[in-house]
């Protein structure tokens, strides 16, 4: 929300003037420093057209460019990706957003499964003759695979959408429990 607010011409009064909004009493001028360092971090690499100069999630080894975007921290534990409603992949979509391990696009993707549409029935419903179950518990990354082969076979013209899904796949397939098998 803060970022939203900050502008590149005079970023620092920007966020003195949204943190005095938000938390009144903790901003003190004593913070000027720091908050100019935060500032000055998360401004690097942009024009004052808001255009990013500098790909921080791409890297140059060997004269190649790889993509790091799709490097995750380890895997939270407690998250059954194999057996997950619809309405707890909003939950954990919603989680890894907050956490920076998704960035927007794929937490837009990923966040709002269409079982949460109140117009399900009237839309997707009417034309599948399903109806929307946003509790029941099911194979996420099954889901997904099916999804990004969809997008694959009928949009293949297009780059963006197959990469997002394939993004939203392996942070999905990374978080799935492994099964351990103990032989006592």
């Amino acid at each position: 929300m803060i970022g939203a607010l900050l502008s590149l011409t005079d970023p620092s009064a920007d966020f003195k003037a949204a943190t005095a909004r938000i938390a009144p009493d903790s901003y003190s001028e004593d913070q000027d420093a720091d908050v100019k360092l935060v500032l000055a971090a998360a401004t690097e690499g942009q024009t004052k057209s808001g255009v990013n100069k500098s790909n921080k999630d791409t890297v140059v080894i060997g004269g190649q460019v790889i993509d790091e975007s799709h490097l995750l921290s380890a895997p939270r534990p407690g998250r059954d990706v194999r057996a997950m409603s619809p309405r707890e992949l909003s939950e954990f979509a919603h989680e890894l957003y907050i956490e920076g391990v998704i960035k927007w696009e794929e937490y837009r993707t990923m966040g709002f499964p269409v079982e949460l549409n109140r117009q399900y029935a009237e839309t997707v419903g009417a034309l599948t003759g399903e109806k929307a179950e946003p509790d029941k518990p099911r194979d996420m990354i099954q889901d997904w695979e099916d999804r990004l082969s969809f997008e694959r076979k009928y949009f293949p013209e297009e780059a963006t959408t197959p990469r997002r899904t394939e993004k939203v796949l392996n942070v999905l397939k990374w978080h799935e429990i492994p099964k351990v098998h103990l032989n006592i």
